[in-house]
């Protein structure tokens, strides 16, 4: 085709893609837990084991996500782990984990919430051998992935499209730094494939896309016209997802799951006022403490060590921490308006603050709300709908996991009209 009239076509799609309204109109959400037992393999092969899925079914029914949509949220991001799915598959139990996840879609919609469907993968464990890695590096494994989603797409096709959407695949873990080689990133491509699977089956069926590099900023804006094709630029109904912690060291302190010096650190106030040396020392002796009782080669020590220093100082000087904040937005704004996207095609799929996971971290509850407002806030002035993380877990946004009820100071920090009440 020639250039020009390439450039024509583009132009038309584009003028059309303008002249669509989205098919589902999102605000204000919260992704639900992905499992309460984190099972491994073997239990996926249990009897009954897998006959409610999600997992919360068990002991969270609608009066509790009812409260959701009480105290203001619009939507809920319901993850489903892949992991169900891929791990001994058959087409009898994908089957019957694909009824279970439109009759929970359903009874969602019963509530007055919308639903993004999230295939929520995440890395796997010394307990479960299918993750993130594996799905992104097994040719094999992601061929059976691909068709997944085309599956799920297709079952999603019949639902409300002003009222149910899918994410097709939570944070991609590679391609943080460009390959040494001079190689091509390989998600781009990887990418389109997701998005055929998804849309052939499902032509009114909104999608949310993101990038590599854990579905942050930085793998959304190294998505330019050439890892695009013009169908998904002109898609309307197409969302472009950021994931943002920013700034992280305050966000995941002490987090178990994380490497060191991250799952070390504790006692970051937020917004910052550990300026002082003395409280910076308080908080480093402490983190080198923790990693000693773990990390015995001397080497590896120092280095961790080095680099929770060089964290906190830069945390810690002034200005810095709202920088760090604001620094996402400023990169997806750009991104958008280069790629001729419209603010309300970006989507904020995860923020949040680490509540207390590892003995010793807890984060006061009043931090963890201005921390939520600051980010809330950079998403609204620019137009841009999100989901807070998480419904219960480290991350909960609730007065406890029992209860379910939202914490009204959460509640006010993310601008909803309600308490949960």
């Amino acid at each position: 085709m020639p250039t020009c009239l390439g450039a024509l076509l583009f132009a038309l799609m584009m003028m059309v893609s303008a002249g669509n309204a989205q098919a589902i109109e999102l605000h204000r959400g919260v992704s639900l837990d992905l499992w309460s037992t984190w099972p491994d393999d073997a239990r996926l092969a249990e009897p009954g084991f897998l006959d409610v899925f999600p997992e919360w079914r068990r002991g969270i029914g609608n009066d509790k996500i009812r409260l959701l949509r009480n105290a203001g949220f619009d939507f809920v991001r319901l993850t489903i782990d892949p992991f169900a799915f891929l791990s001994g598959p058959s087409d009898a139990k994908s089957g019957h984990l694909l009824q279970q996840t439109l009759e929970t879609v359903a009874e969602i919609r019963q509530t007055g919430l919308k639903v993004i469907v999230d295939l929520h993968v995440i890395p796997s464990r010394s307990y479960r051998k299918i993750g993130t890695g594996e799905i992104l590096t097994d040719p094999e494994l992601f061929k059976s992935y691909v068709n997944l989603v085309r599956n799920i797409a297709k079952a999603l096709s019949s639902t409300d499209p002003a009222a149910v959407a899918f994410e097709v695949m939570n944070e991609p873990t590679f391609e943080c730094d460009k390959p040494a080689d001079g190689a091509e990133p390989k998600w781009p491509g990887m990418l389109r494939q997701l998005y055929q699977a998804a849309r052939a089956p499902a032509p009114k069926l909104t999608l949310l896309l993101s990038g590599a590099c854990w579905g942050g900023s930085e793998g959304l804006v190294r998505l330019g016209p050439g890892a695009l094709t013009p169908d998904m630029l002109a898609d309307a109904n197409v969302l472009w997802s950021f994931h943002t912690y920013n700034p992280f060291l305050a966000s995941h302190q002490g987090a178990s799951w994380s490497d060191p010096p991250m799952n070390a650190i504790s006692g970051i106030v937020y917004p910052p006022v550990c300026e002082s040396k003395d409280m910076q020392a308080t908080i480093l002796s402490r983190a080198d403490a923790r990693m000693a009782e773990t990390v015995t080669d001397v080497a590896k020590l120092a280095d961790y060590s080095k680099q929770a220093r060089d964290m906190l100082e830069e945390y810690c000087t002034p200005g810095n921490a709202a920088a760090m904040l604001r620094e996402p937005f400023e990169k997806v704004t750009a991104w958008a308006e280069q790629m001729h996207i419209p603010m309300n095609r970006l989507f904020l799929g995860e923020f949040g603050m680490i509540r207390d996971d590892s003995p010793g971290t807890v984060t006061i509850r009043e931090q963890r709300a201005r921390f939520m407002h600051d980010i809330r806030v950079e998403a609204d002035n620019r137009g841009i709908a999100w989901a807070v993380w998480s419904y219960g877990g480290s991350f909960g946004i609730t007065v406890d996991d029992d209860s379910r009820k939202v914490d009204p100071l959460f509640a006010e920090a993310l601008g909803l009209p309600g308490v949960g009440q």
